[in-house]
C-alpha cells in the first residue's frame, strides 16, 4: 500500500512509529524525512491522519517536558553554585552576582533588596562620621564588624522557595 498505512485505521504501522521520535527531535520535517529515508510528502500525508497526529503530539508533549525538567534542574543547580560561591570563605564575588541568582518578582525579593541597600547606606554614614568623629584613633579606623549569623536572615530565601526540602538548609 502507498506510503505504508496499515489496514486498521486505528494503529500505525512500523514505519509510523519509527517515524514519531525522529519527527519530534527534528528542526524541521524534511530533516526528519531524509534521516529516515523518505520523502516529505509522505510525511505530510502522515501528518493529515489523526491517529499519527495524536501519536505525534503526544512524544512531541513528553520531549518537551522531558526538556523542561532538566533545564529546571540545570537552573536549580547553577542557583546552588553561585549560593554556595558566594557564601563561601574565599574570594568575595561582587554582591551584584547574588542579585542574578534572585528572581525579581517573587514575593519580598523587592523588599529584601531595599533592606539590603538601607543596611550598606547605614553602614558609608557609620563609616563617614567615624572617620570624621575618629581620624586618629586605630581602634575607629576598622568599622567592620564580625557578622552575626544568628541575626540575619537566610541568605538565599529564594533558594528555599524553589527547592521545597531542606537540602540548603544552613
Amino acid at each position: 500500500m502507498s506510503h505504508d498505512v496499515p489496514q486498521d485505521p486505528l494503529t500505525l504501522s512500523e514505519s509510523q512509529l519509527r517515524a514519531v521520535p525522529y519527527l519530534s527531535a527534528a528542526r524541521i520535517f524534511t530533516e526528519a524525512a531524509e534521516d529516515l529515508g523518505m520523502s516529505r510528502e509522505t510525511i505530510s500525508h502522515w501528518l493529515n491522519d489523526h491517529t499519527f497526529r495524536d501519536v505525534y503530539e503526544q512524544q512531541w508533549d513528553r520531549t518537551a517536558a522531558i526538556s523542561t525538567a532538566e533545564i529546571r534542574v540545570l537552573i536549580l543547580k547553577t542557583i546552588v553554585s553561585l549560593a554556595e560561591r558566594l557564601l563561601s570563605d574565599g574570594p568575595q564575588m561582587p554582591t551584584d552576582t547574588f542579585r542574578l541568582v534572585t528572581v525579581p518578582d517573587l514575593p519580598r525579593a523587592r523588599e529584601e533588596r531595599e533592606r539590603e541597600a538601607h543596611i550598606r547606606f547605614q553602614k558609608l554614614i557609620a563609616d563617614f562620621k567615624n572617620r570624621d568623629n575618629c581620624a586618629s584613633s586605630a581602634e575607629h579606623r576598622n568599622i567592620s564588624r564580625p557578622r552575626n549569623p544568628s541575626s540575619e536572615t537566610p541568605p538565599y530565601p529564594v533558594l528555599r522557595s524553589l527547592l521545597p526540602d531542606s537540602r540548603l538548609d544552613v
